[in-house]
C-alpha cells in the first residue's frame, strides 16, 4: 500500500481513514490535513504552497485541490458530501463518473473498480475538470520553459 494506490481519504474523530485501490482500509492517528502536509513535504511541497499554486492558476478560491505529486500526476480534489464531511479523492484523467441518484457518485477507477461518494455529481465533475486543467496548464508552462531555455542556450553558443 503505497501512496500510488490512495483512492480516497476521510477524516473521522481526528484521524485519517486512508481507502487504497484493493479496497482495504488503514487509520492513520493523524488529522487528514496534516497527512496532506507529510504527503506534499515528501515531494518537496506544502498543502499551503500547492493550493496556492492551483488556485492563482486556475482563478479558484474554495475547494481547491492538491497537487502532491507533479512528476507522478498525482492530486487529491476535496469534495464535501451530503452530510458536511469531507473527503479527499484521487485524481486520474482515465476515471469514470456516474450519477447514481441527486447525491450519490460513483467513481470508476480501472478494472472496474469503483467508490461511492455522497455528493452531486456536478460537484465531483467540476473538481475532475479543474485537476484537468491544471495539469494542462502545467504542461503549456513547461514547453514554454524549454523553448526559453532552448533559445538561452542557442545565444550562449553564438
Amino acid at each position: 500500500m503505497t501512496m500510488d494506490t490512495i483512492v480516497m481519504l476521510e477524516e473521522k474523530q481526528g484521524q485519517t481513514h486512508v481507502l487504497f485501490e484493493d479496497m482495504q482500509r488503514k487509520v492513520i492517528s493523524m488529522g487528514v490535513n496534516e497527512f496532506l502536509d507529510k504527503l506534499c513535504l515528501g515531494h518537496g511541497g506544502t498543502v499551503k504552497g500547492n493550493q496556492k499554486a492551483m488556485s492563482v492558476s486556475l482563478n479558484i478560491r474554495q475547494k481547491i485541490p492538491i497537487l502532491i505529486c507533479r512528476k507522478k500526476r498525482f492530486i487529491l480534489y476535496p469534495v464535501t458530501q451530503v452530510s458536511g464531511t469531507k473527503v479527499w479523492i484521487r485524481y486520474l484523467y482515465s476515471q469514470k463518473i456516474k450519477k447514481v441518484h441527486e447525491y450519490k457518485t460513483r467513481l470508476i477507477y480501472h478494472e472496474q473498480m469503483g467508490i461511492d461518494v455522497d455528493a452531486n455529481v456536478r460537484a465531483v465533475q467540476r473538481q475532475h475538470y479543474r485537476c484537468t486543467d491544471y495539469l494542462a496548464h502545467l504542461d503549456t508552462f513547461e514547453r514554454k520553459c524549454a523553448v526559453v531555455a532552448l533559445t538561452d542556450i542557442k545565444l550562449l553558443l553564438k
